[in-house]
């Protein structure tokens, strides 16, 4: 189990175990315990144990809740860069460019072929006359492409 979970099941049987003892009506054995007629000491430590385990309560919650959204943001942010990832696979994969320059690599390469350095340049010299169409095989070997909004 994870911290996370043990957290979790510690707090959820917390509560159950709390509202459990005020359902069944033991509530009613700790008013005994409080006097009819309380001193005005007994008002302000009664008074000021509620302001603090309310407070404590409160800033517990506000903790979870901070460590809560950290965690689910992170996961939120990893989820996110893996579907811009595939996203911009799927993107330049159906792009013309990307086809153009493929098709180029299939008719000078041979998919079942060793390809030597002295190939890849003597194939990058007679390609198209196009300066679009020369750069092409270069970029592919780079293996870089840029997207859009990156």
């Amino acid at each position: 189990m994870t911290a996370t979970a043990v957290l979790a099941a510690s707090v959820i049987l917390v509560f159950a175990a709390l509202s459990t003892f005020l359902i069944t009506g033991e509530f009613q054995a700790l008013l005994r315990h409080i006097p009819d007629q309380p001193s005005e000491d007994y008002k302000i430590l009664v008074t000021l144990f509620g302001i603090a385990a309310a407070t404590l309560t409160a800033v517990l919650g506000l903790l979870v809740a901070l460590w809560t959204y950290r965690r689910s943001s992170k996961a939120t942010r990893l989820a996110q860069r893996k579907q811009h990832t595939i996203t911009i696979l799927f993107e330049t994969r159906l792009s013309e460019y990307f086809q153009r320059t493929n098709t180029q690599r299939k008719l000078a390469f041979p998919v079942d072929q060793d390809i030597t350095l002295a190939d890849w340049r003597a194939a990058r010299t007679a390609t198209g006359s196009s300066p679009r169409m020369k750069r092409a095989p270069q970029r592919l070997g780079t293996g870089l492409m840029r997207c859009s909004r990156c």
